[in-house]
């Protein structure tokens, strides 16, 4: 473009300081019988390396906003399959992740037809029997059979390998057989899990998403079973609940310490009425501090 040209020229001019005036006149001369001024011209390079930059500022604005855009929120937007989906009662409350293996068990199996069509089908099946969706998309293992296999396989390995590797390091190869065992049996697990992971990868577990809180319908409480001998202890096991409160104030989460009696020979004890009534009161001492029942002592 002679526009550019025109402004490097005017550059390289510039450095030659007061030897460039002279040439600065002839070039404005030859400009001027092509109806040209050197003023406009470098002006209009400019304007236009402005808007350059401004264009390219918009691009990479642009870019950024794609970037920031969740691909959970766009398929929530755009696909019926996902609408769908979201009648099942539970499916809506799902993690991101369990939703995902949701969608791509249900593209493997809607060849033969369209996802929504399956997954029509899948809802009407689902609101039926009153079973959340999951139950015909996850197929049933029989893990008891698979571990035994797993259990067996590492038995078989380790005593193969050892009774080989026995005959040729000692001369009392049984005292060699023992110490092999169980150098070789993690060697075995190691080998068995790598080999298992790379025809069976890891598929995430189906879960409720709680990251927003637990809402009423899935009120949870944790307890602590432990045998209570004194009051110290009783102290001691309300505030890790306490602390374990503080790290996880979520609505709808209760915190319980389930006192247990030591072993006795009798049916009672005198000290069991005053150790649950000291329980009861250290609850409600911390139930008032947070202005909400949330511990109890059973």
């Amino acid at each position: 473009d002679h526009h550019e040209i025109i402004e490097q020229l005017n550059d390289d001019l510039k450095k030659l300081g007061e030897l460039s005036n002279e040439l600065f006149v002839q070039l404005d001369e030859m400009l001027e019988k092509c109806g040209l001024e050197l003023k406009e011209l470098i002006n209009k390079e400019h304007l236009d390396s402005i808007n350059n930059n401004i264009l390219i500022a918009n691009i990479f604005n642009s870019l950024r906003m794609v970037l920031k855009i969740k691909t959970t929120d766009l398929i929530d937007k755009v696909s019926k399959t996902e609408q769908l989906l979201k009648q099942d009662a539970n499916y809506k409350f799902m993690t991101s992740e369990t939703k995902g293996l949701y969608r791509n068990i249900i593209t493997k199996k809607s060849k033969s037809s369209s996802e929504y069509d399956y997954a029509c089908k899948l809802i009407e099946r689902s609101g039926k029997s009153g079973k959340h969706i999951g139950f015909y998309l996850l197929k049933g293992v029989n893990y008891n059979l698979r571990s035994k296999i797993y259990i067996i396989s590492i038995i078989l390995l380790t005593i193969a390998i050892s009774a080989l590797l026995s005959f040729v390091t000692l001369d009392y190869w049984w005292l060699s057989f023992v110490l092999l065992l169980v150098p070789i049996s993690e060697l075995v697990i190691q080998f068995l899990n790598k080999i298992l992971l790379k025809f069976n990868a890891c598929k995430p577990l189906p879960k409720i998403d709680f990251s927003k809180g637990i809402d009423k319908i899935n009120s949870t409480m944790v307890v602590i079973p432990t045998i209570v001998k004194d009051v110290k202890k009783i102290d001691k096991m309300f505030e890790l609940l306490e602390k374990y409160y503080l790290a996880n104030k979520s609505n709808n989460l209760f915190f319980t310490l389930l006192g247990d009696c030591s072993e006795s020979n009798v049916l009672e004890l005198d000290i069991d009425k005053e150790l649950s009534d000291y329980g009861r009161e250290v609850s409600e001492n911390l139930n008032r501090k947070y202005g909400k029942k949330i511990f109890s002592f059973v």
